[in-house]
């Protein structure tokens, strides 16, 4: 028997229902996605932002390490004080993302033998006028810490990397779940809408 108009536009409403269905969970996962996507690019950023900030700190404390064992009392009465103000402002840049208690405390002593380090060197090109083992020692722990550091950044790279993984691999999988429900749910409203039509009309 031909299906009335009234069967007709439960038909309709049925398929509307389940394109709705669709929709709406197609939006939810693209958010999850952009999500997850927004956090692996801030999470890139700031690594990026703290590896460049290390290597700069490396270079700058070799270049007084340089200096120091060349006796270049030129660096330490000229390039020195404007090399400090570069090595406050890296260690800022590496606090400005996110960092671990680890990190936290690297970071916190970097800026107290930085502190240390630069006091000393207010003496200028003094400290040339006599064998100071003291000063070369701070700069090899200085050096040290600044290792430390990189590889804490490197280990917390790859924990997040693996989290970043795992919440692709949750969204992938609610998104086969969502597929199998949208299926189920659909030949539920099928049964539903239609069954009672065809029932009368037989």
């Amino acid at each position: 028997m031909r299906m009335t108009t009234f069967g007709k536009i439960k038909s309709v409403a049925a398929v509307l229902m389940v394109f709705l269905l669709i929709l709406a969970t197609n939006m939810i996962d693209q958010d999850n996605f952009e999500r997850v996507e927004a956090s692996v690019e801030k999470i890139y950023e700031e690594q990026l932002m703290t590896k460049d900030a290390i290597i700069h700190l490396t270079n700058l404390i070799h270049e007084k390490e340089v200096a120091f064992l060349m006796k270049d009392s030129s660096y330490f009465d000229l390039k020195s004080p404007v090399s400090n103000k570069q090595i406050i402002a890296l260690l800022a840049d590496c606090e400005k993302g996110e960092v671990t208690r680890k990190e936290e405390v690297i970071l916190n002593e970097l800026k107290s033998s930085s502190e240390k380090l630069f006091q000393v060197e207010e003496r200028g090109s003094q400290i040339l006028a006599s064998t100071n083992g003291a000063y070369y020692d701070m700069l090899n722990f200085i050096e040290a810490e600044i290792h430390e550091l990189a590889h804490l950044q490197l280990e917390e790279g790859r924990r997040q990397k693996m989290a970043s993984r795992d919440a692709i691999e949750s969204t992938k999988l609610f998104s086969r779940i969502e597929i199998y429900l949208l299926i189920a749910i659909a030949i539920a409203i099928q049964i539903i809408i239609l069954y009672p039509s065809k029932k009368k009309e037989a």
